[in-house]
C-alpha cells in the first residue's frame, strides 16, 4: 500500500475518532447524538475497509510482480537455450556441408605443421628437396 493512502486513511479515522468525541461533549439533542454517531461510525467502518482494501491491492500486485519477474526470468533462460540450440544446430548443419572438405584441409594443414616442424629439427636440410614429391608420387602409384 502506498505510504500517501495509508496517510489519508489513517488521517481519516483520526477525524471520525475526534468527531465521535466532538459528540459526545456537545449539547445536541440526544437523536441527532445518535444520528451524528451513527454517520461517524459509517464513516470509520468505510476507511477501516477501504485501509483492507489497499493492503490487499498490494498484496496482489507484490505477487503479480514476483510472478511477471519469474516468467520474464524464465523467457530469458529460454531464449538463451534457443539461442544455444540454433548455433549447434547452424555448427552441425555446416559440418555437415563442408565437412568433408574442412576435415581434408585440417588434415593436410595438420601433415604441413608437422613436416614443417621435422625439417626444423633436421641440422642439414633448409628444406624439402625437389625430388621428395616426386619420389612420393611415383610410389603412390605403384601401390
Amino acid at each position: 500500500m502506498g505510504k500517501e493512502a495509508d496517510g489519508y486513511v489513517k488521517d481519516g479515522l483520526s477525524l471520525t475518532k475526534r468527531l465521535h468525541k466532538e459528540i459526545a461533549e456537545s449539547s445536541l439533542s440526544s437523536d441527532d447524538a445518535k444520528r451524528l454517531k451513527s454517520m461517524a461510525a459509517e464513516a470509520n467502518k468505510l476507511l477501516v475497509n477501504l485501509r483492507r482494501q489497499l493492503v490487499d491491492d498490494a498484496n496482489s500486485n507484490s505477487v503479480r510482480e514476483a510472478i511477471l519477474k519469474q516468467v520474464m526470468k524464465e523467457e530469458l533462460i529460454d531464449r538463451d537455450a534457443n539461442a544455444a540450440r540454433i548455433s549447434d544446430r547452424q555448427r552441425l548443419a555446416s559440418e555437415r556441408v563442408h565437412g568433408i572438405a574442412s576435415l581434408a584441409q585440417r588434415s593436410e594443414d595438420a601433415v604441413q605443421q608437422i613436416n614443417a616442424s621435422i625439417v626444423s629439427l633436421c641440422p642439414w636440410q633448409i628444406g624439402l628437396s625437389p625430388s621428395v614429391p616426386m619420389i612420393a608420387a611415383a610410389r603412390a602409384t605403384h601401390t
